[in-house]
């Protein structure tokens, strides 16, 4: 049975209902291949938009998926991050399965009710998890995607790798949604980095050494690793330096990898 998404003016939500009519912002369906709906504004000043996307019946590379726009910001969607090798922040995704359209409509209207604090809380739930993942970080389970169920458990190196990677990310999207400036954000942010920059200096020491003792196939692996940290350790300099706190490099706590 078909579900759709309507968007109620007069109570200014959004709501589910199994039929099908042309007041309908979107309808699920079960076609196989790429599918792309232009994004639908609604809202009292129309800046809220809604667009989804789907690639059903192609196994790893199927997504069932939406990008939520408010006051010309995407909203993130922080459900499973953190442990997801395959997740970015600007999609709220579901298990590619025509059955779970109800709950990809439940989310957005989650997100539609809450709109005015979502991106705050979302981060902020973010920085929580993933402070706490990078003092364990022997202790990293990961996902494929935010919805898989099955959990692998990595090694230490790897999953700092993972985490690090996580902490690039979430940096350039708070810069990119120009909340940074909140307090809460901002301390946390600063004690993520403080957790992040010892791991990543010993990480790279151990994977320098490692790449000196290895084959040339293993070396070139490893040499992408240390690059990537490279890359990561940058994020972290430029914004700490952006934000005048180059200060929290010499603050940083002796971690043992």
């Amino acid at each position: 049975m078909s579900i759709s998404l309507y968007y109620s003016k007069e109570n200014d939500c959004l709501y589910t209902a199994p039929f099908i009519s042309n007041d309908a912002l979107f309808t699920s369906h079960e076609e196989k291949g790429f599918h792309y709906d232009k994004p639908k504004f609604i809202g009292a000043k129309l800046n809220f938009g809604i667009s989804i996307q789907t690639n059903l019946g192609y196994g790893n590379a199927s997504y069932l998926r939406a990008m939520l726009l408010y006051n010309d910001r995407h909203l993130v969607s922080c459900y499973n991050w953190c442990d997801s090798i395959n997740c970015a922040l600007s999609y709220f995704e579901v298990e590619p399965n025509p059955q779970n359209w109800g709950s990809l409509f439940t989310r957005i209207r989650s997100a539609y009710k809450d709109r005015d604090s979502w991106n705050y809380n979302c981060i902020i739930e973010i920085i929580e998890e993933l402070k706490n993942k990078l003092l364990h970080p022997d202790k990293i389970y990961v996902r494929n995607h935010c919805w898989s169920t099955k959990l692998l458990l990595w090694n230490r190196n790897t999953a700092i790798l993972h985490l690090t990677k996580k902490v690039n990310e979430l940096i350039l999207e708070i810069e990119s949604l120009k909340i940074g400036e909140h307090k809460h954000i901002k301390e946390g942010i600063n004690s993520i980095c403080r957790e992040a920059i010892p791991i990543i200096e010993l990480a790279y020491r151990n994977l320098t050494q490692e790449r000196e003792q290895m084959e040339t196939l293993q070396s070139t692996s490893t040499l992408q690793k240390l690059k990537r940290l490279e890359t990561y350790y940058d994020t972290i300099y430029n914004y700490l330096k952006r934000t005048d706190q180059i200060k929290l490099l010499f603050e940083k706590k002796e971690k043992t990898v």
